[in-house]
């Protein structure tokens, strides 16, 4: 089933009772949160979600988009890459507690010797940037280059960084991009056919698995959905602007407030006015009291100012 509106198209079906998901599905689009985007969700093992959207932009013309294009799933990969390398503790090829050096013996200078492989997958290594990282072009990410060693290069010369509480203990800081980058190179020196992460998924996990489609390092951009830039200050009118009525009644619902609007209300949800409750005004709604005082001290501190 389709539902084509002025600006948007919303395809696929829900079941009985997963109406609502639907709507708050096509809002998305009407207030320009999304662009592109899918949605599936399996209840109990039973698919009761299946839906896909696109909002009708010049620019992609001859891109079109549906329920089978691919999207660029940025750190969602952490999750793939821990597939393999669990693989690979399945086949006997690692274990979690090894040291990167046993497996890699460059990896252990600049004191890294003792880095286990757990601490690289939950971001315990202390490495979350490269501080000596020599200039890096887009040509050393192919997987010509990798096997050469021209990321493991780079990870070899790294010196840990590590940020310590008042009782000494480390503090885990997220390895946005590193941690994969470390662990391509740990599977292509473990797995037996020295494969990189995107060729060890593609032979061992998608040719395996029957509509598995997921890709790492190929060139597949005939089916990647094309991205579209957000400016900032879109977020920002979501959470200063309440929606409009007449945007709401798009798919059939009230119009809400903003979640500052939540903020400076201090009030509980009126009756028979739903409020949406997003991140942010679950965050501005818990943290009200704290806020406000922040705002106070702001304030008073303007109001002290010599002019």
């Amino acid at each position: 089933m389709g539902l084509k509106y002025e600006t948007f198209t919303i395809s696929g079906s829900v079941e009985n009772g997963f109406e609502n998901v639907r709507n708050l599905f096509a809002r998305n689009f009407a207030d320009n949160t999304e662009d592109k985007a899918t949605l599936c969700v399996y209840h109990q093992g039973r698919k009761v979600v299946d839906l896909s959207g696109f909002r009708h932009v010049k620019a992609d013309v001859g891109f079109p988009y549906n329920e089978d294009s691919l999207h660029l799933v940025f750190s969602s990969s952490k999750s793939v890459t821990a597939i393999v390398v669990a693989k690979l503790v399945e086949e006997g090829r690692i274990a979690y507690e090894d040291r990167v050096a046993d497996h890699w013996p460059e990896f252990a200078v600049e004191g890294k010797a003792d880095i286990t492989v757990a601490d690289v997958l939950r971001h315990d290594a202390g490495l979350a940037a490269f501080q000596r990282a020599p200039r890096l072009s887009l040509r050393d990410f192919f997987t010509r280059r990798i096997k050469e060693n021209a990321i493991g290069r780079v990870v070899e010369m790294q010196k840990p960084s590590r940020l310590l509480l008042g009782d000494g203990r480390n503090v885990r800081v997220y390895h946005a991009i590193t941690r994969d980058l470390i662990l391509n190179e740990l599977v292509r020196r473990t797995d037996s056919k020295g494969r990189t992460v995107g060729e060890f998924i593609r032979e061992e996990i998608r040719d395996k698995h029957v509509g598995c489609d997921v890709f790492c390092g190929e060139d597949v951009k005939e089916r990647v959905a094309r991205m579209t830039y957000v400016p900032p200050w879109t977020f920002a009118l979501k959470l200063f602007l309440p929606r409009w009525q007449w945007l709401d009644a798009i798919v059939g619902d009230e119009a809400q407030p903003s979640a500052l609007d939540i903020y400076r209300s201090g009030r509980p949800r009126p009756k028979g006015k739903p409020i949406e409750k997003s991140l942010i005004s679950r965050f501005l709604s818990f943290h009200r009291q704290e806020f406000g005082h922040l705002l106070e001290a702001t304030r008073t501190k303007g109001r002290n100012r010599r002019p």
